[in-house]
């Protein structure tokens, strides 16, 4: 199962009806927005019941996000975080692209298991 899409917009729908169809989180991982860095988002409205989600994951994701912005010293001017908490997106080092968007698969799904 695929748990992400790398992404341009060609591949962007199709990859979207995947999620779609198999009632599980779109998380695209975009080409290099900077040298760098890569941007991730996702989207809940791919699962059928997403409204049952708590209010709290977009604040518990931006924790998360905020933690590893201090750790790995990502610059203000690459900084981003935008969204709520059926969908939103961020900049990560391109090196760790791929290992979020897969741990950030998981955690979605264990989040979205609890409700349904």
């Amino acid at each position: 199962m695929k748990k992400y899409g790398v992404c341009d917009l060609d591949e962007e729908s199709l990859h979207y009806n995947y999620c779609k169809d198999k009632n599980i989180p779109f998380i695209a991982v975009r080409k290099k927005v900077k040298d760098n860095y890569r941007y991730i988002d996702y989207d809940l409205i791919t699962i059928k019941d997403c409204n049952k989600i708590t209010d709290n994951l977009f604040s518990e994701l931006s924790s998360i996000y905020m933690s590893y912005v201090n750790f790995f010293c990502i610059p203000d001017s690459v900084f981003s975080l935008s969204g709520g908490d059926i969908n939103a997106g961020f900049i990560v080092l391109d090196e760790h692209a791929l290992f979020i968007a897969d741990k950030l698969y998981d955690y979605l799904t264990s989040i979205l298991n609890k409700y349904t």
